[in-house]
């Protein structure tokens, strides 16, 4: 992660003058179960979508690079956050946030910076989204995925073995490969 524009603007050249092709890894867009939630989506499975939650907590940072807020540019807020709003975005296709509000603070660790945040992004008048993200959660890691819409739901969590569960009152085509199709 860089910590500024300079740094930024100098990596952005670097790559151009040799043909590196330069990309944010945001990983989360990747996991199958968070594919399958935007198909749904994206089909009108749930309708038109007026919230999402996204949730990313452990216990950490086990790095201690990323405690120094000098080498890693912030606290939770900054290492964890930016994967929420990034996999929120991509569910909504990448709006633009037109407010953001937060709630951080420093519950568990000792040092610089937060280790809890819960930002509160608003897309318009029409989605409101939230991004919980913690160091502080003792017991496992957690991620999951909620997303409200008008004529449903879906919930993914990347670590329990619940699949993706949906409420959809359109119907979609299927939530899981090998799976009928689904309605209610």
């Amino acid at each position: 992660m860089l910590l500024s524009l300079v740094e930024a603007d100098g990596m952005i050249e670097a790559c151009r003058a040799n043909g590196v092709k330069l990309m944010h890894a945001e990983e989360f867009c990747f996991a199958p179960k968070y594919v399958r939630a935007k198909q749904i989506i994206d089909e009108g499975g749930i309708g038109r979508v007026f919230r999402v939650r996204h949730t990313e907590r452990y216990f950490g940072p086990t790095n201690p690079m990323l405690r120094d807020l000098d080498r890693s540019g912030g606290w939770c807020a900054t290492q964890l956050g930016s994967h929420s709003i990034g996999i929120i975005r991509w569910i909504l296709g990448k709006p633009r946030a037109t407010a953001v509000t937060a709630h951080m603070g420093r519950y568990v660790h000792e040092g610089q910076g937060e280790d809890d945040a819960l930002p509160i992004v608003e897309f318009g008048d029409q989605v409101v989204a939230i991004a919980e993200n913690s160091w502080g959660r003792k017991g496992g890691m957690e991620d999951r995925l909620e997303v409200l819409g008008t004529s449903g739901v879906i919930e993914a969590d990347l670590y329990r073995e619940t699949g993706i569960r949906t409420y959809c009152e359109p119907g979609y085509a299927y939530s899981a490969p090998g799976s009928a199709p689904k309605q209610g």
